[in-house]
């Protein structure tokens, strides 16, 4: 294998141990990862939190979010309003449970966050996430280019 293969395969296995961690991480707070980062993000977004918001945001699958939105109606931490624009719309809004289950799981995260970086430090903080944002264009474009090749056959 030449070297520039084993350098992707070494930043993918870096990536997948990082979204392990990630993971077993949040499973303290008794939701998945996507609903953990639905709750925390609805405080966080800068426009009203809707379904396909998400779906942008995340790059996740429309059915994939919904999932995680019905998870979390259930258990009764957002509800569903119509928005006042476009009626067919449906805005996240945090229930006084999920209020309180988010100030309950930020808490840690926070702290958590906090610790690694000051471990990492801001500049390379800032590093990762130019790296990252290069590496997901760079898998969005090459996505796009085998969609477009499976199309040509």
């Amino acid at each position: 294998m030449n070297d520039d293969l084993s350098m992707m395969h070494r930043l993918f296995n870096a990536l997948y141990k990082a979204n392990r961690l990630v993971k077993k991480r949040l499973r303290y707070y008794a939701l998945n990862d996507l609903e953990t980062f639905i709750l925390i993000n609805i405080g966080f977004m800068d426009e009203e939190v809707t379904q396909k918001n998400l779906c942008n945001k995340f790059k996740a699958p429309k059915t994939t979010i919904n999932n995680s939105i019905m998870n979390l109606k259930e258990k009764e931490y957002i509800k569903l309003v119509p928005s006042k624009v476009d009626k067919r719309k449906k805005i996240l809004i945090l229930t006084s449970k999920g209020k309180e289950h988010r100030r309950k799981i930020l808490k840690p995260i926070n702290e958590s966050n906090q610790r690694i970086f000051e471990d990492i430090g801001k500049e390379n903080i800032d590093q990762i996430i130019q790296s990252l944002t290069i590496l997901t264009d760079a898998i969005i474009k090459d996505h796009a280019y085998m969609e477009y090749k499976k199309e040509e056959n």
